[in-house]
């Protein structure tokens, strides 16, 4: 299976007969021969084609096997062909596709007058080990598992012509069978989304959650590029894996914004503190978010000396914070605390989305 190009190759042996009675005999006359084999060059063949090939050169079924031929003048034709032929690739639960794809083959000239098409009744397909086990036998190595395989006798009339053309529709239904290729595709998008959480943790005032979030960003855009060469012609559903994805990618960016903004505006100079109403508002959620330091800092009990250590729950990487004092350190207080309480409702609002979207991606991871 192709998902980028749409397309099925199947390695196959077809099975059909005919009956030709110019090939008939009476084995008594000829020493009691059951059956003989001729060249497929010597002997009449349906002119079978597919109709949805996917390659324009690819559309007749040609093949330089023998044919078998009995008494009665029945033919039976077994060759082995490569088919490649357009199936529209579902790609919602990439890694975990599966695919319904139908081969139609028929004749090209001859209308079901001449050459009618019929299906046994003890049809039966089936997947051969030698070709898809290892040669120990422990290991599969086929990437596509074929879970059911349907035929369908069809019979359309045109509007160019009186006569019915028969076709013969194969429905088959495959599923990706490749778990170090899953694990290679389902780890990744499970470490972006911790990554992103710790983005949410990080103190606002931090120079390093700039550099973090830059570097969550970065490999957001590396996974949606490996995915891209993939899934880039879904008709029309989005994988939800890479749906997942491009939602990490929206939230490392604002989030990483506006860390730069309270970085910048936690580092002074500062003019006018936070607004009395937002600064309310942070002080009345902060106890919910156990945010205590926070909120001695901006009341400026905690402001930190010269050589005072700072905080656990304090920024890191900011040297400037210790020689803060009087308005300076309050009105920044005030404003990281404004930062830690925009961070703790990210980071809450982050976690209730994120989890709807791993409910909704838990197919597929």
């Amino acid at each position: 299976m192709h998902e980028g190009a749409h397309r099925l190759s199947l390695h196959a042996w077809l099975g059909y007969s005919w009956y030709d009675h110019r090939l008939s005999w009476k084995a008594e006359d000829y020493g009691g021969a059951e059956m003989m084999t001729l060249s497929s060059r010597d002997v009449w063949l349906p002119d079978f084609s597919v109709y949805n090939a996917g390659d324009a050169e690819a559309t007749l079924l040609t093949s330089r096997f023998r044919v078998i031929v009995y008494p009665d003048g029945k033919v039976l034709h077994v060759p082995s062909l490569d088919l490649h032929y357009s199936c529209v690739a579902d790609l919602t639960y990439w890694p975990h596709d599966t695919h319904n794809c139908t081969l139609k083959i028929g004749s090209w000239v001859h209308s079901g007058r001449h050459i009618d098409i019929s299906v046994q009744k003890n049809f039966s397909t089936e997947v051969d080990d030698e070709v898809t086990k290892s040669p120990d036998g422990q290991m599969d190595t086929m990437e596509w598992k074929i879970l059911d395989v349907n035929l369908k006798r069809l019979s359309k009339f045109y509007d160019c012509c009186t006569e019915p053309y028969v076709s013969l529709m194969v429905n088959i239904i495959v599923q990706r069978e490749a778990p170090a290729f899953c694990w290679i595709i389902k780890t990744p998008a499970v470490c972006l989304v911790l990554l992103t959480v710790v983005l949410f943790i990080l103190p606002p005032g931090a120079g390093e959650k700039i550099v973090f979030g830059g570097m969550n960003i970065i490999l957001n855009l590396m996974f949606l590029i490996f995915a891209h060469g993939t899934v880039r012609n879904a008709p029309s559903h989005t994988p939800l894996l890479v749906q997942l994805i491009s939602f990490q990618l929206v939230l490392a960016v604002i989030s990483t914004m506006v860390a730069a903004v309270l970085v910048r505006a936690a580092r002074g100079p500062y003019t006018t503190p936070p607004s009395p109403g937002l600064h309310r508002l942070a002080l009345t959620l902060a106890p919910t978010f156990c945010l205590s330091a926070y909120v001695k800092q901006a009341s400026g009990q905690g402001r930190l000396g010269p050589g005072t250590p700072k905080s656990d729950e304090v920024e890191i990487g900011s040297e400037a914070d210790g020689t803060r004092s009087g308005e300076q350190g309050v009105m920044a207080g005030q404003w990281l605390l404004l930062g830690a309480v925009l961070d703790r409702l990210s980071l809450a609002v982050y976690l209730c989305i994120s989890i709807i979207m791993l409910i909704r991606s838990s197919s597929v991871l």
